[in-house]
């Protein structure tokens, strides 16, 4: 299928807009309307305060069939076959060795050695994100047959890692550590000033940037997919304005999973059709979407229960508690590293598939 017949979006465009960050603008648009019309209402720190608990006790529900199973496709992809393995041997092998060294260490030294590594697993949560971000905005260029390079991409680069790189620099800015599992990590104590440095930088280059991509697609004769944008307008949500309403970001890392979960989906139904000679059909859709669902559910669930559980019982200087934290956090910084390597569009068996559509898969627009 050429560029000029081939759709943009993988399913449809209100699908995929909805899937890929519609979801997360639409909640955060709805979320900061009852934030306000709550203000201004009698008994609004009661409405307020139930509103963020309702919120929270969604966000720790759906986390084991969107967050933990977008963990467990990352894993499958690597690991399930031997092929797989050795196409990336080191990162197969050689990083769960690191990452366990990592984890032990910082159960052994909870106090000294697991701040530094949760640190690292919170910074690099968030590049991850933004990673992602542009990762899927470019593949839907892409798909819609518009280059992005050179100056326009690094300005695109620049403004999606900067939605997560000034509120990090506030949160550095603070002067009380924030803890997750009871690990207290440390804070830089960066000056403040430097947040507002970067969130006025972003606005520049994302004025620039909207320049650029409509000159790169009056150059080409083409056009801007609004597919492109949506998943970064999505991480300036979360991130900037996002990042101020408790009750909303606690949803975050869903949405990105939701994200992670959509472009595995497809790959995975694409590359079993094509291995196996399998004809279109919906049948064949369904069937391996349920089956690939399920079995991610359960890979979660050993990542994100069986694990920490049993580790509890390892013997170190961490509490249960922490020991459980620590090990969520290794799972994650495992997911990071594997990540960086098994989805690179310049591969031909990871760009190929992504240029399909679910119509050459199932032979029905339905």
């Amino acid at each position: 299928m050429t560029t000029e017949n081939r759709p943009t979006a993988f399913v449809s465009t209100p699908v995929d807009m909805l899937l890929i960050g519609g979801f997360s603008i639409l909640h955060f648009m709805l979320f900061a309307w009852l934030t306000r019309t709550m203000a201004l209402a009698d008994q609004a720190l009661e409405n307020w305060l139930h509103m963020q608990l309702s919120a929270a006790v969604i966000a720790s529900s759906i986390t084991w069939v969107i967050n933990h199973p977008h963990f467990s496709a990352t894993s499958a992809r690597l690991y399930h076959s031997r092929a797989s393995m050795m196409q990336f041997p080191v990162t197969a092998f050689g990083v769960p060795v690191v990452v366990l060294v990592m984890s032990v260490l910082a159960m052994a030294n909870p106090a000294t050695v697991a701040p530094w590594f949760i640190k690292l697993y919170f910074v690099w949560s968030s590049y991850h994100f933004s990673a992602q971000t542009l990762g899927i905005s470019l593949l839907y260029a892409r798909r819609a047959g518009l280059v992005i390079e050179g100056v326009t991409r690094r300005i695109l680069s620049f403004f999606v890692f900067s939605s997560f790189l000034a509120p990090m620099l506030r949160a550095e800015s603070l002067s009380q550590p924030t803890r997750y599992y009871d690990v207290a990590m440390p804070v830089l104590g960066l000056p403040p000033g430097l947040y507002a440095l970067i969130a006025n930088a972003m606005i520049a280059m994302a004025l620039l940037g909207i320049i650029l991509l409509l000159r790169a697609a009056w150059q080409q004769e083409k056009r801007v997919p609004l597919l492109m944008l949506v998943p970064v307008a999505a991480q300036f949500c979360w991130f900037m304005p996002g990042s101020y309403y408790e009750g909303f970001r606690e949803f975050v890392p869903a949405y990105h999973s939701l994200q992670y979960l959509f472009i595995a989906w497809f790959m995975n139904l694409r590359e079993k059709q094509v291995a196996r000679g399998i004809s279109p059909s919906v049948r064949y859709v369904t069937r391996q979407s349920l089956f690939w669902l399920a079995l991610n559910i359960a890979g979660g669930i050993v990542l994100f229960w069986v694990l920490p559980n049993y580790a509890q019982y390892l013997g170190f200087s961490a509490t249960p508690y922490q020991t459980w934290g620590i090990v969520i956090a290794a799972v994650q910084v495992h997911h990071f590293f594997v990540d960086g390597v098994i989805w690179k569009l310049k591969n031909p068996q990871v760009g190929q598939p992504l240029m399909a559509s679910l119509h050459d898969m199932s032979g029905s627009k339905a």
